[in-house]
């Protein structure tokens, strides 16, 4: 095993090694010369970390705090010092807010050009988990100036475990002639790109380039346009490209392919779209195998499972090629080229798929409307499941929901109840921090509804009311989507649910401290938890978290006194 401690591996390892061992300023190096430590004992540094695997995290902030060394939130550095010095396996967490690259013009744009580094957003600037970001309260968003916002140009060794999770890229434009897009991702590269809103960037929201091959999970692609050259305003893929749990909406190429332009001239490629919509994308080239409101595809094998395309503008699939179309949902005409057609469904009548509010192809490029279903569409338990994949942590839908529920997997990126509530429930979570439960959820239609009691449960099974609140509509009705929000705390949880509050900090307080503070607390819990063992006596029919786990339901009580559930889900906890 050899290695090479080039200038630019030095200085990284010298940062490591001063973040990790701050006392240590003296190192330095003068004129090339190494001076504190030498280059010998930074190459075993750098032995010992390959070995190892030793990733670092860095903590980023739109300003610089502290020593801005990243290595917590009140040292956080800024986004590009963080992309220049971080290394493979990396991790790179971004506080809420805007950042803006900075440079000349030409450069004006953030960059990743080292693998594996991963880049999570959605953090509020206090958490030391990953798992404890909310993206949809704490959002990161990286702004465009007259360029492309983020470009992935690295050489690739092996697996590619770059990632970008969280965040939303908007106001990519055009540059010196040349379109500037939301993403651009270069040659012989395969990320993940998950749980991401790719929005009004008027150069095209995502460039493929040849011979990637990167995977996008639980995305939204919507509001871009492509002014320059025209071609593919969500996407323009030369390389193969999968979609997974992706809403392509709002899209307006000036030429062909309104959500997703797919084209290599040598040599076919793939374009894999599974579980996604596309509605309300525009091309605006109509012809022969032109247009493509949808997706236009040349040279390429094109696979759509389980996906709803609805309400596009200039032909929804224009390509040269046959393609395979299962399990899909389409209004309007899909072309001749169409081979392995499998209980798709071709729709011409108004009302369905029932989405909750899809605005018309002619009035893109915007990132507005709901496009989950409502109550009685067939795309609810309409999907194949055996056409999602199985390698892939796919656990929630677009919008947070258990991917398969009711009856079977729902066609699109969205999972519904499938109950036709007079409550059509949209996203629901629930989470505990700093000793409260706290429940969000939306409802994207009411009907005589009165109000709603959260229930929970400690096995999943036997629930007790918890708090009840009433409907936010006016006299019970709404079309609108409303927003739901409470919070319990955990003494008012344990009383309802016949277990003592030293339980539910025994199942949720643990997880919040590190291996010490997790042995002292576990001391002090266990102690008083044997204490009132032993003081207090117990009901026959209370409950206890033998498993450390806690469900959370909504019932849905109506104006007539009848009750209807929604789906049942685990809290999510630190």
């Amino acid at each position: 095993m050899s290695a090479i401690l080039t200038d630019q591996n030095y200085n990284r390892l010298l940062f490591l090694y001063q973040l990790r061992w701050p006392p240590l300023h003296h190192l330095h190096k003068t004129n090339s010369k190494m001076t504190g430590i030498k280059k010998s004992s930074l190459l075993a540094i750098a032995l010992l970390t390959t070995l190892f695997n030793y990733a670092t995290i860095y903590h980023v902030e739109p300003i610089a705090a502290g020593s801005g060394n990243g290595s917590g939130w009140t040292n956080a550095m800024t986004l590009s010092n963080a992309l220049n010095i971080a290394g493979s396996g990396d991790e790179v967490w971004l506080a809420s807010g805007m950042y803006t690259p900075t440079g000349s013009a030409s450069n004006r744009f953030f960059a990743i050009y080292t693998q594996g580094i991963q880049l999570y957003g959605g953090f509020s600037g206090s958490e030391t988990l990953r798992s404890q970001r909310n993206r949809e309260n704490a959002p990161s968003i990286l702004s465009g100036d007259n360029n492309t916002v983020l470009k992935l140009d690295y050489y690739l060794s092996g697996n590619d475990q770059t990632v970008i999770d969280g965040f939303t890229i908007q106001n990519g434009s055009i540059f010196n002639n040349t379109n500037g897009y939301g993403i651009e991702i270069g040659l012989y590269i395969n990320p993940t790109i998950k749980n991401c809103n790719i929005i009004n960037n008027s150069g095209g929201g995502v460039l493929i380039n040849d011979y990637s091959a990167p995977v996008f999970i639980n995305c939204t692609i919507s509001g871009n346009e492509s002014e320059m050259n025209g071609k593919g305003a969500g996407v323009w893929t030369k390389g193969n490209a999968t979609f997974i749990n992706c809403l392509f909406s709002g899209n307006r190429a000036w030429g062909d392919g309104g959500g997703i332009y797919a084209n290599k001239i040598d040599e076919p490629i793939n374009l894999t779209i599974i579980n996604c919509t596309l509605s309300g994308n525009l091309a605006n080239t109509e012809g022969a195998n032109r247009g493509g409101g949808a997706i236009y595809y040349d040279n390429v094998n094109l696979k759509l499972y389980n996906s709803i395309l609805w309400e596009n503008g200039a032909g929804y699939i224009s390509g040269s090629e046959d393609y395979s179309n299962v399990n899909n949902l389409f209004r309007g005409f899909l072309g001749s080229n169409t081979e392995d057609i499998q209980n798709s469904l071709t729709m011409s009548y108004e009302g369905e798929p029932l989405f909750v509010n899809a605005p018309a192809y002619n009035t893109a490029p915007f990132s507005g409307g709901n496009y989950q279903v409502q109550a009685g569409s067939p795309a609810i338990n309409g999907g194949n499941g055996s056409f999602f994949p199985t390698d892939i942590s796919l656990a929630s839908d677009l919008a947070g929901m258990t991917r398969v529920g009711g009856g079977g997997i729902d066609m699109g990126p969205y999972e519904s109840d499938g109950i036709a509530l007079p409550a059509v429930f949209g996203t629901i979570q629930a989470t505990i921090n700093h000793q409260t439960l706290r429940v969000n959820w939306q409802t994207l239609k009411e009907t005589q509804v009165q109000e709603y009691t959260i229930e929970g449960s400690a096995d999943g099974v036997v629930f007790k009311p918890l708090k009840t609140i009433p409907s936010l509509a006016a006299n019970g009705n709404s079309d609108q989507v409303l927003h739901y929000s409470t919070e319990i705390s955990l003494t008012d949880a344990a009383s309802a649910l016949g277990v003592s509050q030293i339980t539910l900090l025994l199942a949720f307080g643990l997880r919040r401290y590190r291996r010490r503070s997790r042995l002292l607390l576990a001391m002090i819990l266990t102690l008083a938890a044997m204490v009132t063992f032993f003081s207090c006596s117990r009901q026959a029919g209370d409950l206890e978290l033998n498993t450390g786990d806690l469900y959370i339901r909504i019932a849905q009580k109506d104006k007539d006194g009848s009750h209807q559930y929604s789906k049942v889900i685990k809290v999510n906890h630190p």
